[in-house]
């Protein structure tokens, strides 16, 4: 197909290729600024249709101009930067045009140490470019003869550069500017260009020319300016000039949207006189809007019925679905909202709203939206918005933001559903975040007790298994087993329970498990004698891990997993130093049976020989493994962080982890990249540290870097940080940490931390404080023991001796 028929089939107009070839100034950079979204289209997220893919609905494609602030093309003023910087001039006007002319520095390759990508470079390269500028402006003012120097090219090119891109902002006027912002950089951003271009216009308004007076107009409007608008636009239109009608448009409709209807009525008849069109869509639509906001629903009716002969909540629901068509969000949450309150069914517009913010990945936008339907109640709809938001964060990954979701909205009656539960329940048990999925599961058990089956609770118990949350693991099987027969439960689920005694040695639960098991009609699998064996070793009984060994060999054969535990019962029953050329026989022999060493192998290698070149040659052989996952290379790094703990000491090993680079971690050669960390990871750091008041300091950083990820610290972790910040005399950073706790993990505080904040007071003499501690106490609930009474009375005691001592000396 031809380049003229592919052009004649788009419609297009052949006149307008050619202008664009002419012109010579598009580049992506530009159009991916101008249109964020086109940039983004790509990224389809499955379950959220693109909104021109909804079926059965049909628009009135009669678009509402934004009609926003379209400054100067930077491309454009960039292409004639040389020809701007003269020679003569003073050396601060030089330096200000060099800083506003100059190109941006091109975006660093990117390295997996720090992984910024290109747009978020280029963004920070803007932004400091941006406040550069801004700096030496203010300089030029202190001088008020620099400023002669400025060009109108100068203020053209300073809108091009302050000026957010008008593709993500939506057009506002008036008062509501503060919510009518994309989010509050944009607003920042925004209020500071305003300041300064307005600033110079009214120091230098000679530099503004007649086509400046197409985007000034816009730009005082935007920021509800309403009244330096309808200045520069009457003193253009008195020297003769002739405006456009965008220009009149915009200005009515800024009144219009700001309530101010005869200044609105006033510039209608001026745009009259001069031929335009008074009842174009965008005026109907702001006048409809400054009604609504205003409270007059009758003049809104009124003007529905003159304008378009159409209802008020048909017109309503047209310039929302309009709004949302154009990508402008806000406006389109307003529209919305004057239908909510109107009583009207608005879900088709809540879900046009939310498909397509999710969609362009705007999701500022829609976290406002779902607030607007908790502010008015519309239960209906604030289910929708948190189905398609956690739908999208699901999908993504961003399980963070998911939990927060679930936490804000779980109060409000029929707004998080069975569905959401289960579906976020499972997301967090793959993932291992812990805490908050016990969190959620007593709130699932409390509200949709009917939901907790079989495959939810197996989810539930693997996860707590592999992080070590035994005490969960006990409560949950208890629950299971108060709920579920165990003729219902499955393999899974006494294939997680078997792991929870290999790795605690309860005998007597393994015992009850295999009674259980024979009700369920499961027979003792190798999966079952393998688990039996490695309880057996970790309750230090070799002989009968020996003896079950054995049974393997002679019925199902033993796998690498079997041959792991002959070697970990191999060097328990050596004691102290273990023989390697024991060890290297069972290795031969597994070798024999054609069984190849797994990463378990060298990890159980690896935690019997600590150092030397034995270690050296696991660690290599660990780091070469072709088959490693994200849990095994994690698990590498504890071991290393450990080792770096013992040998160099817990600020040495935190110091290796910020830096962020696993090439520290091993004197081997390693790949650069991350060092990838679960909450174990942040636990044994912090445990270390916590050793010392010193470095409590260095625990708390940790800390802070731990929940930011979306981790959330293990009850030890709190407990050890209340403990070192009371220790250290700083009570304040304790009650913080105690609060986190409860709000976290939803427990109180026992007689335990109560006693650890009182023990800090004591230390800094502080016995009336340390006294409140135990009304405190008795306010939540909680008995002070006589431990604690007795400390406090000792104390008194000593310091009272002491007095008398010093006073009678």
């Amino acid at each position: 197909m031809s380049l003229q028929s592919l052009v004649h089939r788009e419609g297009w107009k052949s006149q307008t290729l050619a202008f664009l070839a002419s012109a010579q100034v598009l580049c992506r950079s530009c159009l991916s600024r101008q249109f964020p979204s086109a940039a983004l289209r790509k990224k389809h997220i499955p379950g959220v249709a693109p909104p021109s893919a909804i079926p059965g609905r049909h628009y009135h494609h009669r678009p509402i101009s934004a009609y926003t602030f379209s400054a100067p093309h930077r491309r454009t003023l960039f292409l004639s930067s040389t020809a701007t910087i003269e020679t003569g001039l003073p050396e601060p006007v030089r330096t200000f045009r060099k800083q506003l002319y100059q190109s941006l520095p091109e975006p660093l390759p990117k390295k997996k140490t720090q992984p910024l990508d290109r747009r978020v470079q280029v963004t920070i390269a803007r932004r400091m470019k941006r406040n550069r500028v801004i700096e030496l402006y203010y300089d030029l003012k202190k001088d008020p003869q620099l400023l002669k120097y400025l060009t109108t090219q100068d203020l053209r090119a300073m809108a091009a550069l302050l000026m957010p891109p008008s593709g993500v902002l939506s057009h506002s006027s008036g008062p509501a500017l503060a919510n009518m912002v994309s989010d509050t950089q944009s607003q920042g951003i925004k209020i500071n260009a305003y300041s300064i271009i307005s600033d110079l216009i009214q120091k230098r308004p000679d530099l503004v020319n007649e086509e400046d007076i197409s985007w000034l107009v816009p730009m005082f409007i935007n920021y509800g300016d309403l009244d330096s608008a309808a200045k520069i636009l009457r003193e253009h239109i008195d020297s003769g000039h002739r405006a456009s009608e965008a220009t009149f448009t915009a200005l009515v409709a800024g009144f219009a949207r700001g309530g101010q209807i005869e200044s609105a009525t006033t510039w209608l008849q001026e745009m009259a006189r001069d031929g335009y069109t008074e009842t174009n869509s965008t005026i109907v639509c702001a006048l409809v809007d400054g009604s609504m906001k205003s409270g007059n629903v009758d003049q809104a009716e009124k003007i529905a019925r003159e304008c378009w002969n159409e209802s008020l909540s048909n017109v309503l629901a047209r310039y929302g679905h309009e709004a949302v068509e154009n990508g402008q969000l806000h406006d389109a949450r307003r529209f919305y909202q004057y239908r909510a309150q109107l009583g009207l069914n608005s879900m088709p517009l809540l879900s046009h709203i939310s498909n397509k913010g999710l969609h362009m990945l705007r999701i500022a936008p829609i976290r406002r939206l779902l607030y607007d339907t908790i502010q008015l109640e519309d239960w209906e709809g604030c289910g929708l918005v948190t189905r398609k938001l956690l739908h999208f964060y699901l999908q993504r990954g961003n399980l963070v933001s998911a939990t927060k979701l679930w936490k804000a909205t779980r109060s409000y009656p029929n707004v998080f559903g069975k569905s959401q539960y289960t579906n976020l329940v499972e997301s967090l048990a793959k993932a291992g975040y812990h805490e908050p999925l016990m969190q959620l599961y007593r709130d699932l058990k409390a509200q949709y007790p009917d939901a907790l089956t079989v495959p939810l609770y197996n989810e539930c118990l693997r996860s707590f298994v592999r992080a070590k949350a035994y005490k969960y693991v006990l409560l949950v099987f208890s629950d299971m087993k108060a709920h579920i027969p165990a003729s219902d439960m499955t393999k899974e689920t006494f294939y997680a329970m078997y792991a929870l005694c290999a790795r605690t040695g309860r005998m007597g639960l393994f015992q009850e498990l295999l009674e259980m098991a024979r009700q369920a009609a499961m027979e003792m699998d190798f999966k079952t004698m393998s688990s039996l064996m490695a309880c057996y070793l970790t309750a230090d009984d070799v002989p009968s891990a020996i003896k079950v060994f054995e049974q393997i060999a002679t019925t199902h054969g033993p796998d690498a997993v079997d041959y792991n535990l002959l070697i970990r019962a191999t060097a328990q029953s050596e004691g102290g130093e273990v023989d390697f050329s024991k060890i290297l026989k069972i290795l031969q022999h597994m070798n024999k049976m054609g069984i190849e060493p797994t990463q378990s192998t060298y990890r159980t290698l690896l935690s019997i020989y600590s150092q030397g070149d034995v270690e050296d040659w696991l660690v290599s052989r660990l780091l070469t493994y072709p088959k490693a996952t994200r849990a095994d290379e994690i698990f590498l790094n504890n071991i290393a962080l450990t080792r770096q703990i013992e040998r160099n000491g817990p600020l040495e090993a935190t110091r290796v982890f910020l830096q962020n680079d696993r090439r520290l971690l091993f004197n081997q050669k390693v790949e650069e990249g991350p060092i990838r960390a679960n909450g174990m990871t942040y636990k044994l750091l912090m445990d270390a540290l916590s050793e010392s008041p010193r470095n409590i300091h260095v625990a708390d950083k940790l800390y802070r870097d731990m929940k930011s990820k979306g981790w959330a610290p293990y009850l030890e972790v709190y407990e050890n940080l209340i403990l070192g910040w009371s220790r250290k005399g700083r009570i304040q950073r304790a009650r913080r940490i105690l609060q986190d706790m409860e709000r976290d993990l939803r427990i109180k505080a026992d007689v335990r931390l109560f006693t650890m904040i009182a023990d800090g007071l004591l230390l800094k003499n502080k016995r009336a404080q340390a006294r409140e501690v135990i009304s405190e106490m008795e306010s939540a609930g909680v008995r002070a023991d006589d431990r604690l009474l007795q400390h406090i009375e000792q104390f008194n005691t000593s310091s009272n001796s002491n007095s008398a001592k010093y006073t009678s000396d």
